[in-house]
């Protein structure tokens, strides 16, 4: 199935109702189908999915009476080449194009004579771009390949991946899934495929918004993706309540640089990956095996590879200057195609230009991926899986349905300009009035037990494998075994926790879901605000806290239920939680268990940017609407870094998820 947008020619049509001033220019030199160019400069990188295009100050298109995506030829002495035309916030002696096109005209960036000249209709032979969005899977060899799939998600926005990731199937027989045509961020289309968001277009003007949404095109394009990817790979034997996939390969290409002393920016011809589900002893295994193919291929040329889950490589040399890793894929590995119920075990891959854009390159690259997807089924999957126990521990941790006094005050919220991510900024001062938070999140029995009182007085009802609210049918939670992962299973007409899961956090529940249980025991969810206060300020000293557990930092010797930990949880299959409380020495300053890792929290708030203001907010509680609910703490399959007390991360409230679960509140009168 093919996903159609609205004409991009209707935002061509908008132009004309753009506030621009007029510049004629009044030259003799200007014929009325003609415009000369003193100046050329290379096309910015969100502009080169439109082909043949040439980019000109929207003065030029309106003296001419052009239309974007209008026909026109470029002349530079006796070289000619066609074009399409495009608005861009240049000077109107400017043109902007790709590299190719400068090649063919024979110019430079600098300063350059170039002529533009209108085509009359049926005289160009390009059409402006308006690609469909399509998916293609490729079934492999089932026999050698059970539950293996290789993605290229972005197949033709990340420059040639779907293309690598094709000829991968073919080389090998692995099978294999890649959509195109769901970028053209500068025609106002951007679909993360391998995630359910979409950034809208521009009102009335070209390009994209620089936040995300979840919205339902991205939710359809997204599962059309997922489920091509498990219809090709799933294991024909899947046991109940598992993940359909062994592994899931996401392939990308990325546009990262660094900038040196003079301020020009470097490209960095580097490799970034992340891997899920492996411990670090086993990613350090995949960063050498997957050198190794790289180095067989490109010998001396090879890129280097760092991994975001090794403590070393989150920061990496690169030509002598210092680069911050950036691409983990977190929101697909949290609830996307990366996501651990999904796949057992998951590796993202951002690939550098020189493996993908010379068509000599890209077999090559097909033959890395081959190689290494060869070792990862042969070795390094069943080797990591075979250390898994099915059993989690059952007991341990502190009891649940306690609750600690939280006192009124200011604090300290989000992560200081030098730290953290751009949704943890600008740090701000909050005052909160006094409340009182679950020292544990609420575990599967306490809700189980909630369910059950609901159902029995008709205020829910079960349908199939999902619990609902009888009044709205809205979904609270989903339950195993159809559900991978879910700790909560359907027996007759009742809920029950899977063995050994009633001291763990529940998961696999909606925000609408939490929200029941706290009505009903006259609580709420926590507000962004509330959860941060009793997870990362140190009222005593007043500082902030870059972890929920009492410490003031990360550190190899901190106990908690999170990826790469090192703990007991990744010695058993997922969901990998404790019971609540299990690393009891771990506690926020306020007295609270698990505020990193775990599960992460639904917290009251919608996500959205914080307020930048220097005055202190007073019992703030996010915007008025959305798209997302934020979660908060990070999960047992999240690292460290993104476990702190002030990030953030926003999930649809309808989306129920096997690494998510809540805590509530109370108010406290009188503190």
């Amino acid at each position: 199935m093919s996903h159609n947008f609205q004409s991009i020619m209707q935002v061509h049509s908008a132009l004309r109702t753009i506030g621009f001033a007029v510049a004629l220019l009044g030259s003799s030199t200007q014929a009325e189908e003609h415009w000369r160019f003193s100046r050329v400069e290379m096309a910015p990188l969100n502009t080169l999915q439109l082909g043949d295009a040439a980019l000109v100050s929207p003065e030029v298109l309106e003296s001419l009476s052009a239309e974007g995506g209008g026909a026109a030829e470029l002349s530079a002495g006796e070289n000619r080449a066609e074009v399409l035309l495009y608005p861009i916030g240049r000077p109107v002696d400017t043109v902007s194009m790709k590299k190719a096109l400068r090649d063919r005209l024979g110019v430079e960036p600098g300063d350059a004579a170039v002529t533009l000249r209108l085509l009359a209709p049926g005289e160009g032979r390009l059409e402006p771009v308006d690609k469909p969005i399509r998916i293609e899977s490729q079934p492999g060899d089932g026999s050698r390949w059970p539950g293996f799939v290789v993605g290229a998600p972005h197949g033709d926005c990340d420059m040639f991946t779907g293309e690598i990731v094709a000829e991968t199937t073919r080389q090998c027989g692995v099978s294999s899934v890649c959509a195109y045509g769901s970028r053209i961020s500068y025609l106002g289309r951007w679909i993360d495929v391998n995630r359910p968001l979409q950034r809208r277009p521009r009102p009335q003007a070209y390009g994209i918004l620089p936040y995300r949404d979840w919205t339902a095109e991205a939710v359809a394009i997204f599962s059309e993706f997922k489920t091509k990817a498990l219809a090709v790979g799933a294991r024909p034997e899947v046991a109940q309540g598992a993940p359909p996939l062994d592994l899931y390969l996401d392939f990308h290409g990325h546009d990262l640089s660094v900038t040196d002393e003079n301020g020009k920016k470097l490209y960095r011809n580097v490799f970034e990956c992340m891997a899920r589900g492996f411990s670090l002893e086993e990613v350090r295994v995949l960063k050498s095996a997957f050198d190794r193919c790289v180095a067989e291929e490109y010998g001396d040329e090879a890129p280097p590879s760092h991994w975001g889950n090794l403590p070393e490589d989150r920061r990496y040399d690169f030509n002598g200057y210092p680069a911050d890793f950036f691409y983990s894929g977190l929101g697909a590995r949290v609830y996307g195609v990366l996501a651990s119920d999904v796949a057992r075990r998951a590796i993202h891959i951002e690939s550098p230009n020189s493996v993908r854009l010379e068509a000599s390159q890209r077999p090559r690259t097909a033959r890395v991926l081959s190689n290494f997807v060869k070792q990862l089924r042969d070795e390094l999957v069943p080797a990591s899986l075979a250390r898994q126990s099915d059993v989690p521990p059952a007991t341990g941790g502190v009891a649940s349905g306690q609750w600690v006094r939280v006192p009124a005050g200011d604090f300290l919220m989000g992560a200081p300009r030098e730290e953290g991510w751009s949704v943890e900024h600008p740090q701000h001062w909050v005052h909160l009035e006094g409340y009182k938070i679950g020292v544990t999140e609420v575990t599967c029995g306490e809700y189980a037990r909630f369910l059950n009182e609901e159902l029995a007085a008709g205020r829910a009802e079960l349908s199939g494998a999902e619990v609902h609210e009888a009044s709205t049918g809205q979904t609270w939670c989903v339950l195993s075994p159809e559900r991978p992962l879910a700790m909560l299973a359907r027996k007759n007409d009742r809920v029950v926790w899977s063995e050994g899961r009633e001291h763990h956090p529940v998961n696999c529940v909606t925000w609408r879901g939490a929200t029941a249980m706290a009505e009903a025991q006259g609580a709420s969810l926590p507000t962004e605000a509330q959860w941060e206060r009793a997870a990362g300020w140190d009222a005593e000293t007043e500082r902030v806290l870059r972890t929920g557990l009492s410490q003031a930092r990360f550190s190899p010797t901190v106990a908690a239920t999170l990826m790469n930990s090192g703990g007991p949880s990744e010695d058993y299959v997922a969901p990998s939680t404790t019971p609540v409380g299990f690393h009891s020495e771990s506690r926020s300053p306020a007295g609270c268990y698990d505020m990193s890792g775990n599960v992460w929290e639904w917290t009251l708030d919608w996500h959205g940017d914080y307020e930048d203001t220097a005055d202190t907010q007073v019992n703030p509680t996010g915007p008025a609407g959305g798209t997302m609910k934020v979660i908060r703490g990070g999960g047992w399959d999240t690292e460290r870094q993104t476990a702190t007390p002030s990030f953030r991360l926003g999930v649809s409230p309808d989306r129920p998820l096997p690494n998510v679960g809540f805590r509530l509140v109370r108010p406290a009168r009188g503190t």
